[in-house]
């Protein structure tokens, strides 16, 4: 995992308060227009160094995505969500080899939507063809069944139900909020544990080693 960073300057963010309203309007349109070019020419420049990547994703932090104009594609690709899927996805990718193949764990939030779903299975998707078996950690509801149906309708996949995840094996946890007493479970027994907590700190890990880490 490689994090790149670039910086923009706090002139480019900051309101716009004095002058009358044309004048704020247009120093604001300014103020986006050049925040847009420096993120563009870095994601430009970043093209032929991500080429081949299997996984990459770009992200704003808030004050400046608010500045970026909403049609724009880094505009489209800025969500806090979606982030912690990609982080989820190259976590797993990168310890995927320690754990069994054949079995997977799930966990989704209560009585969550389609959108919840799909995420999960956005993250497992690449390893489902060497599944045989998967186990729902918590209660069967709405959303559990949706991905219950969809396992075995696309891969034959047989789900079922339980309160701990099998040991030695991968749990995608993308339930509400951290079980403590379920995740002490999960490092005793072997179980690559892929939550937000878990990915957060990976990318902070990341984000500090100076030898996979490029500032520019």
């Amino acid at each position: 995992m490689v994090v790149y960073g670039c910086f923009v300057p706090k002139a480019l963010i900051k309101p716009t308060e004095q002058g009358f309203r044309w004048q704020r309007n247009r120093r604001k349109k300014k103020q986006t227009n050049k925040l847009f070019t420096i993120i563009s020419k870095t994601v430009k420049l970043l093209e032929n160094e991500l080429d081949g990547a299997r996984i990459r994703y770009v992200y704003a932090v808030e004050e400046v995505a608010n500045r970026l104009p909403k049609e724009s594609r880094f505009w489209q690709e800025y969500d806090i969500e979606e982030l912690a899927v990609r982080l989820s996805e190259v976590y797993l990718y990168q310890n995927k080899k320690n754990y069994k193949d054949s079995i997977f764990d799930f966990s989704l939030p209560k009585e969550c939507g389609e959108m919840a779903v799909m995420r999960l299975i956005t993250i497992a998707e690449p390893y489902l063809q060497r599944i045989n078996y998967a186990l729902f950690v918590g209660e069967k509801d709405a959303g559990a069944e949706m991905l219950e149906d969809y396992l075995y309708e696309e891969y034959g996949i047989i789900m079922t139900y339980g309160k701990y995840p099998v040991s030695n094996t991968v749990w995608i946890d993308l339930g509400d909020a951290e079980n403590r007493k379920l995740s002490k479970y999960a490092k005793e027994n072997g179980i690559c544990h892929i939550n937000r907590a878990e990915v957060l700190k990976f990318l902070d890990t990341a984000a500090k080693n100076g030898y996979n880490t490029k500032v520019n």
